[in-house]
């Protein structure tokens, strides 16, 4: 498990290059439960190697959001994940967030969260409708940060956001104008615009 490894790795049980780097990091967030992902949690990494963390809760997800200042920008994610997602690097460096990647004392750094309460899945019958692009106003909080993103659009009509791709999570949190791309459904009377789906890939767009 991510926090069995990274409480191995705080008391040196499990020994990694990256110790003075992580300890150093991790003055800087605030306390949470955390855990280590990534080559370090599968045990081959080497000096270079990323800190890869998750961060569990809703409580703890906000906090880390609204006291963490980053480090240095990465600059090679703009340009992968613009290449990879065949979207412009404008479009991309309004989805980049220095807090969940950047880098630090040269090692690149990546914050991931995790919802750590039960759901219940499978509790709706959606009826795929079109494919739709839309613009509005953005709400979204610490469910916006987990897997899959859920936010909330405000425009002609009123949309719930799910997002299957990582790269709009922090794009769909907090209040903003945004573009938003992807598939109109309606599920048990809500209407919601899936990010994600194999037709249309979709997007998310920071105005």
């Amino acid at each position: 498990m991510p926090e069995d490894v990274f409480e191995k790795v705080i008391t040196n049980e499990k020994k990694i290059n990256q110790s003075d780097t992580l300890f150093s990091l991790l003055d800087k967030v605030p306390n949470s439960r955390l855990g280590v992902t990534g080559s370090i949690l599968l045990g081959i990494q080497h000096e270079r190697s990323d800190i890869d963390l998750v961060i569990y809760g809703c409580k703890a997800a906000e906090d880390f959001m609204g006291s963490f200042k980053g480090g240095q920008p990465d600059p090679d994610w703009i340009a992968e994940t613009s290449k990879n997602y065949s979207l412009d690097v404008s479009v991309v460096k309004g989805l980049y967030d220095i807090r969940t990647r950047g880098v630090y004392r040269s090692i690149k750094y990546s914050f991931s969260f995790v919802d750590d309460r039960p759901h219940p899945y499978c509790r709706d019958v959606c009826e795929v409708k079109e494919e739709v692009e839309v613009e509005g106003e953005l709400e979204g909080d610490c469910n916006s940060l987990f897997y899959p993103s859920i936010a909330y659009l405000y425009a002609r009509d009123f949309y719930e956001i799910v997002s299957w791709e990582g790269i709009f999570s922090t794009a769909l949190y907090k209040s903003k104008r945004v573009r938003i791309k992807g598939v109109r459904m309606e599920c048990s009377k809500r209407q919601v615009i899936l990010i994600g789906d194999r037709r249309t890939r979709g997007f998310v767009q920071v105005l």
